[in-house]
């Protein structure tokens, strides 16, 4: 199955004479007709606004084949259009989100009629609204939408992140509306971020930025997102775990005996006393004595903890980590370098749990952006499928819910484990002391 995937879509309302701004996005995918031919834009898309009416008329122009008309409305009140029409057939509404008295909706119509027609949106009673509208060629038109996503915000600045799954074939596109108070909307009809029209009926000074990334339509794959956070009874998602009878490392193979010959009888061989046998050797002896017995361990001048998400990193199930940092901690820690990995702070008695490196510089990212293949990177799917709590007491899903629902900008690190050390031990005058201070020793919220 194929996917659309809308990663972040982000928006910033502007006007001084609105007090409350709502935010609203809507998405649907749009199948192909032939697999390889992607869906198309017919002609030019536009707007029209009114500030009252029951019914609000657009005229637009649409030729080719394997046509669609398309509409996006946003209006006042707490319901979507009683209907839209082109050239006088209804289309069908495909997705529809309200935020407080606005409503945002998506229409679609397969084998509409080609030319010059009239959209037409009705309303139950007279409201403020816009459409933006127009066609598509090489639409499927048996079953000509797929997947749809949706969002809504109560904030000056928005940030959602749409994922939608298409149908069999590849090359569909997603049709995106964005909308804003005042009265304000985008609509995008591409893969690529190709604006079609920005219309605006507010106030005076009334601005609506938007930004879309990562807008892609691609086959499935190993590398995608992944599936939905496990429940509590489904195992974590990917590797099983060290304690799984087929993980851990390779059997060495079993080495045949090898029968070798005795030396009495041959030519120069001298016996010793009788009697005289030498002693089996003592396990060790034939250990190369060139290599040093332990392990030694790289300068490593810094640390973080991991608390409760610390068996998910060990087990290779946590990969990035979010951090509370300032502007000078972040840009401290450089790729490639080691760092000591605890469950608490060594102050505290904290275990020294493993050696990691850092396989990316740090970067601030805005948590609502975070995707769902971050759900499991974070180590979200294990902590739930092993029933970790967090120390204030919330589960995973609930820490993954508060950083879309109260977002904030934090640093992401990306890191590998290098190695594992002995667990159950305490440190106890172990920690190696090096030649000037170290650059950074930090600990901080674990995520």
């Amino acid at each position: 199955m194929a996917q659309t995937i809308g990663e972040v879509v982000s928006g910033n309302v502007e006007d001084s004479a609105q007090a409350v701004v709502r935010w609203a996005i809507a998405a649907v995918a749009l199948e192909p007709a032939v697999a390889g031919t992607p869906v198309a834009r017919a002609e030019f898309w536009s707007g029209a606004t009114t500030s009252g009416a029951t019914s609000l008329t657009r005229s637009e122009t649409i030729t080719g084949s394997n046509l669609g008309a398309c509409a996006i409305v946003w209006n006042a009140g707490s319901a979507a259009p009683t209907g839209v029409t082109w050239n006088s057939v209804a289309l069908i509404k495909i997705v529809e989100v309200t935020i407080e008295t606005w409503t945002l909706s998506i229409w679609v119509l397969t084998g509409a009629d080609s030319g010059s027609h009239d959209f037409v949106a009705s309303f139950g009673s007279s409201v403020a609204s816009i459409i933006v509208a127009g066609g598509v060629t090489g639409l499927h038109q048996t079953t000509p939408t797929a997947g749809t996503a949706s969002d809504s915000e109560l904030l000056e600045e928005a940030a959602v992140s749409i994922t939608v799954t298409s149908g069999t074939l590849v090359d569909g596109i997603l049709l995106i509306g964005i909308a804003g108070n005042p009265n304000l909307i985008r609509a995008n009809v591409s893969t690529d971020d190709v604006q079609l029209v920005l219309v605006s009926s507010g106030s005076a000074g009334a601005r609506l930025d938007t930004s879309l990334q990562d807008i892609t339509t691609k086959a499935p794959d190993t590398t995608g997102p992944g599936p939905l956070p496990p429940k509590f009874d489904e195992p974590p998602a990917g590797d099983p775990g060290a304690g799984a009878p087929d993980v851990g490392e390779a059997r060495v193979p079993r080495r045949e005996p090898v029968v070798r010959r005795g030396l009495r009888g041959r030519r120069g061989f001298k016996a010793g006393p009788p009697g005289h046998r030498g002693l089996p050797p003592v396990q060790g002896e034939q250990i190369d004595k060139r290599i040093p017995d332990e392990y030694e361990e790289p300068l490593v001048r810094k640390w973080l903890t991991f608390s409760w998400l610390a068996r998910p990193m060990l087990e290779g199930q946590k990969t990035i980590t979010l951090r509370d940092w300032g502007p000078t901690e972040g840009v401290q820690w450089q790729h490639g370098e080691l760092f000591y990995a605890y469950d608490t702070p060594p102050v505290e008695g904290g275990r020294r749990l493993a050696i990691l490196r850092v396989m990316q510089e740090p970067f601030v990212e805005f948590t609502a952006r975070l995707r769902m293949a971050d759900y499991h990177k974070l180590g979200y799917s294990y902590a739930m499928a092993n029933r970790l709590m967090s120390p204030s007491g919330r589960t995973a899903l609930q820490v993954w819910e508060d950083l879309h629902n109260k977002p904030q900008s934090l640093w992401l690190l990306r890191f590998a484990v290098e190695r594992i050390f002995e667990q159950g031990r305490k440190e106890r005058d172990t920690v190696q002391i090096a030649e000037k201070p170290p650059d950074v020793l930090t600990f901080g919220p674990t995520s």
